[in-house]
């Protein structure tokens, strides 16, 4: 609850920082820094600050209505102990597309 509430410069948190936490939470801490090297970093360095809408937009490929201040709270209902890593690396992969949807020009195949 602390977590979600404030950071280390005391400004509120981005949903992707809670789903950041919501995730290593859930992952063991002997895999913690791989996930996180492979998957996470990576994802967030390729997003930026529209990596909060990618994991909207992916929340909603099912159909489901996610609003924007939902993202968080969706995306626990989704994920538990059992399936942190798998779909975080779903996660990971599908936002290459999304990468090329908002910015195509790096799509290589015209």
């Amino acid at each position: 609850m602390v977590f979600e509430s404030l950071n280390a410069k005391g400004r509120p948190l981005t949903q992707a920082d809670l789903i950041k936490n919501y995730f290593f939470m859930r992952i063991h801490l002997d895999e913690q820094n791989e996930v996180y090297t492979q998957y996470w970093h990576p994802m967030e360095l390729r997003l930026g600050d529209k990596l909060t809408e990618y994991i909207r937009h992916y929340l909603m490929m099912d159909g489901a209505i996610v609003k924007q201040n939902d993202v968080y709270h969706s995306l626990k209902e989704r994920v538990d102990q059992n399936n942190a890593i798998d779909y975080l690396i779903k996660l990971s992969h599908t936002s290459f597309h999304y990468q090329n949807l908002i910015d195509p020009d790096n799509e290589p195949d015209n």
